[in-house]
C-alpha cells in the first residue's frame, strides 16, 4: 500500500476554502504566540527560571505538533485531494507522539515546580536548580523521540487489514489502529503507554496542585493565601 486517505472532511458540505482561511489564520497565530514566548524566555534573563523555560518547551512543543499536522490538513482543504503518503502518514505518527509524551511530562513537571516554589520554598533553588531542569528537559526530550520512534516502528511493520481510509484529519495511533490487522502485542503496547505516558503525568500533576491547595487553605491570613495562589 502506497498511500493513505484522510477522510475526516470527505463527507462534508462545509466551504473548504473557507475552512482552510479559518486553519491558516489560527496555525499563524498559533507560530506567531509561540515564537514569541520562545524569543522572550531566550533573551529576557529575569526569565530564565524552571517555570519560563518550562513554558518555552511547551511553545517548541507545540509548534511541532502543528507544524506536522495542519499543513498537510491545510493542503488537503485547498486542492481537495485526500490522499496522503505512506511516508508522510507515519512521520505525522511520529511526531504527534513525539508531542503528546513531551507534552504531558512538561506539564506535569510545571505543576511539581509549582508545587516546590509554595509547599518547599526554602529548598526550592537546591531542588530545582539550573542542573536539575536541565536534566529533566534533556530526558524528557530523549525519552520522548525514543518512545515515539518506537510506536512508529512497531506500526510500521503490521499490516493493514481493512482499509486504507483514516477516518481523521491526520494520521495517529488510535486512527490507524482501526485499520490495522489484530495484534495483541501491539494493544498490550498501548495499554502501557497509555499507563505509563498518560496516567502517571496526570497522577503527578493532580497530586502536586491537591498538595499546593491543601498547604495554601492551611495559611492561617487571606493575604498569605491570595499570594501563594498568585504564585
Amino acid at each position: 500500500m502506497d498511500n493513505f486517505e484522510i477522510m475526516a472532511f470527505s463527507n462534508s458540505a462545509i466551504n473548504r476554502p473557507l475552512l482552510f482561511a479559518l486553519y491558516f489564520f489560527i496555525y499563524l497565530v498559533g507560530l506567531l504566540g509561540n515564537i514569541i514566548i520562545i524569543a522572550c524566555v531566550i533573551t529576557d534573563l529575569h526569565l530564565h527560571k524552571p517555570m519560563y523555560i518550562f513554558l518555552g518547551n511547551l511553545a517548541a512543543v507545540d509548534m511541532i505538533l502543528t507544524t506536522s499536522t495542519l499543513p498537510k490538513l491545510m493542503d488537503i482543504l485547498l486542492t481537495g485531494n485526500n490522499t496522503i503518503f505512506y511516508g508522510e502518514c507515519f512521520a505525522q505518527l511520529c511526531f504527534y507522539t513525539f508531542t503528546a509524551y513531551t507534552e504531558a511530562t512538561l506539564l506535569s513537571f510545571m505543576a511539581y515546580d509549582r508545587y516546590v516554589a509554595i509547599c518547599k520554598p526554602l529548598y526550592y533553588h537546591l531542588i530545582m536548580n539550573r542542573r536539575h531542569y536541565m536534566l529533566c528537559l534533556m530526558g524528557i526530550w530523549m525519552f520522548a523521540a525514543f518512545n515515539a520512534l518506537f510506536i512508529t516502528l512497531i506500526m510500521w511493520q503490521i499490516k493493514i487489514c481493512h482499509s486504507n481510509k483514516i477516518q481523521h484529519f491526520f494520521c495517529e495511533i488510535k486512527a490507524l489502529n482501526r485499520i490495522v490487522c489484530a495484534n495483541i502485542r501491539l494493544h498490550l503496547i498501548l495499554y502501557l503507554e497509555i499507563i505509563l505516558l498518560g496516567l502517571f503525568p496526570f497522577l503527578l500533576s493532580v497530586t502536586s496542585y491537591i498538595q499546593i491547595i491543601s498547604i495554601i487553605l492551611r495559611i492561617p491570613s487571606t493575604t498569605g493565601q491570595k499570594k501563594a495562589f498568585s504564585t
